[in-house]
């Protein structure tokens, strides 16, 4: 007989080593990608001023964000006022936040296991033969879900702190739920567990949104594990039962319903929204069959894991709903020979899989772009959880019926070897997040036909001065948005394409202009003008350009164009006013110099431009014969 103290103490010392082995390289990695974005370059990340404003206005983050995330943007600004600036801090936390989450999965399990079985939930006193079993069970999910290499997008990513602190509050407060339905209503305690329950519920949903399915996950609980659990205890304590876990039920809508309201006041949208296109709605569910053997392809065989991974709703093959249907029957035909006690598990462990991901199979459009919507391998982060439960319990039962007495022993050694095989891949797939090279290159790999990761490998080649590399990423990536921008006729959507072709276009034009290739760079700004041709910006780099070429009547109209969008901008004052004085137009060179002096008299190039405009007049005046 073992304590359960001592079991809980060996299985956290177990779950630290592990997590620092297969992490600890992650702590010298870079800030990389989103990691820039909501950390590094975000203005308002030092400040607290006004952090009430969070909570109550849609658009007070430091930067513009369409998730209304505000328990996160406090995290954010709480690891800055820890490490600053300082990359190995920010990974530190996502490791540490990522083995509390594996401890609580183990606890969640093993302790609901405890319930089922008709035992108290203490940490303490001896764990018989049955408990030890479960124990093993928790514990081999558990560890699968700190080991598992498709859980390394949402912690070798600083910015996938998202992802681990919604579960962390989602997970805590199922295990703060757990401990209600244990002592009930009717305990002080009880009632402070359902309590702090909906408070790490309402504070999940403020992290991250996809935890709204809470409610449907505290009901699979009630059904598959509490009410018989309840049943089979004491048939005078049922109906009670039945009445406080439909009060939970009540209680946590209410909290749903509450932050559904909330956000959609601040927001001014609401949640069906994603009905607008019933065509495209149509493609997206039709892609979920294909999306749920994806998942859970690369959970059992991980080795093509990869950023931005993605699914053509326009190309989903239509055998994949067959292939999932007969995925479906075996279960079926596993869950029937399974005990009773064990099939409620294994239950479980798919409904697990089923609810925490339906929020993100793309029912509300994720899409990168035109026909290829979203499936981020940290959607699978919690989800997973599920299906290891699954297996854990199914391969139980299987090995007990193969090696009986020899089965507890050769479940340890089967589990040693997956958590050393999902490791190993672990670490190697930890190491693409060292850069941004290295993450883009291996997407591309797998993605070659995503514009947008085209255009991201470029930036990264660009910055790493390998500018040729960038110049083949960019020219295929405004390629594949062309021919997006073709084809699609809806307003919101051209506008996507024509914003993320000028970005794309003015790299490359960046990058030509440092070679001195001035024609080709025109010819760049060009198209951009074509695409957008009241983009001041367009029209004053091309001027630029057109200046060096010496083509100054041409530049001059550029900028002219600039000053009808924006004709207090002193800069292009004084541009068109240096391609004034190369025209011989001195007069009107003096007046736009003084116009932008008027506005700035600071302005250090204009007053240099106008001193050196009057000496040329005064010089043209001396001169003999002028």
């Amino acid at each position: 007989m073992k304590g359960l103290r001592k079991i809980l103490l060996i299985t956290i010392a177990i779950f630290l080593l592990t997590g620092l082995v297969l992490y600890a390289h992650v702590f010298f990695y870079p800030f990389v990608h989103d990691d820039l974005v909501f950390i590094r370059h975000n203005p308002g990340i030092a400040s607290f001023d006004g952090w009430r404003d969070f909570f109550v206005k849609a658009d007070s983050h430091g930067i513009r964000n369409l998730y209304y995330r505000p328990v996160l943007d406090l995290v954010y600004r709480l690891e800055y006022r820890m490490f600053g600036f300082h990359a190995p801090g920010y990974h530190v936390f996502n490791v540490v936040i990522h083995i509390v989450n594996a401890i609580f999965i183990f606890l969640i399990f093993f302790l609901g296991m405890r319930v089922s079985q008709g035992r108290p939930l203490t940490i303490s006193g001896p764990l018989p033969g049955a408990g030890e079993k479960s124990a093993i069970i928790a514990a081999a999910t558990a560890l699968l879900f700190l080991a598992h290499p498709v859980q390394t997008e949402a912690v070798a990513c600083i910015a996938g702190i998202s992802n681990l602190a919604f579960s962390f509050f989602c997970l805590l407060s199922l295990l703060l739920y757990l401990f209600f339905r244990a002592g009930g209503l009717s305990s002080l305690g009880g009632g402070l567990c359902l309590s702090g329950s909906l408070l790490c519920y309402g504070l999940a949903l403020l992290t991250k949104e996809q935890v709204i399915f809470l409610p449907f996950m505290a009901g699979l609980w009630e059904i598959l594990i509490f009410m018989p659990a309840s049943a089979r205890s004491n048939n005078k304590t049922e109906g009670r039962h039945l009445f406080e876990a439909g009060m939970a039920m009540v209680a946590f809508v209410g909290v749903t319903l509450a932050y559904v309201v909330w956000r959609t006041l601040l927001s001014g949208t609401t949640v069906t929204g994603f009905l607008k296109y019933k065509g495209e709605l149509a493609l997206r569910i039709a892609a979920i069959p294909l999306t749920l053997l994806m998942d859970a392809r690369i959970l059992a065989w991980p080795f093509d894991l990869h950023y931005y991974r993605s699914i053509d709703i326009l190309h989903a093959p239509g055998w994949a709903l067959g292939v999932l249907l007969a995925g479906i029957l075996a279960m079926a035909l596993v869950l029937y020979r399974l005990p009773a006690a064990k099939r409620s598990w294994a239950l479980l462990g798919i409904g697990w899989f089923l609810i925490t991901l339906l929020p993100v199979l793309n029912i509300v459009p994720l899409i990168h772009e035109y026909s290829w919507i979203a499936t981020f391998e940290h959607f699978l982060y919690l989800p997973a959880a599920g299906l290891f439960l699954f297996a854990a319990v199914t391969g139980d039962h299987v090995l007990a019926v193969l090696f009986k007495e020899k089965s507890k022993k050769v479940g340890l050694l089967f589990l040693a070897g997956l958590v050393v095989f999902f490791g190993s891949l672990t670490i190697q797939q930890n190491t693409f997040w060292r850069g941004e090279i290295p993450l883009f290159e291996r997407a591309v790999m797998f993605e070659p036909n995503l514009g947008r990761l085209r255009y991201l490998l470029g930036i990264a080649y660009a910055a790493d001065g390998r500018h040729d590399q960038a110049l083949d990423e960019f020219e295929r990536a405004s390629g594949i948005m062309e021919g997006y921008l073709r084809r699609v006729r809806a307003p919101e959507a051209r506008g996507f394409y024509v914003t993320f072709l000028k970005s794309i276009y003015s790299r490359w034009a960046h990058i030509e202009l440092r070679r001195g290739d001035f024609a080709s760079a025109a010819s760049r700004y060009r198209r951009m003008l074509e695409l957008a041709p009241r983009d001041a910006d367009a029209h004053k780099n091309f001027g630029v350009v057109l200046m060096r070429m010496g083509q100054w009547d041409q530049a001059a109209r550029h900028f002219e164009d600039v000053l009808a969008l924006r004709p207090r901008d002193i800069d292009t004052m004084n541009t068109l006013a240096v391609c004034r004085i190369e025209q011989g137009q001195w007069d009107q060179a003096e007046a736009l110099l003084r116009e932008a002096l008027a506005i700035d008299g600071g302005f250090i190039r204009a007053r240099g431009n106008l001193d050196h405009l009057l000496r040329l007049k005064l010089t043209s005046e001396e001169r003999p014969g002028s």
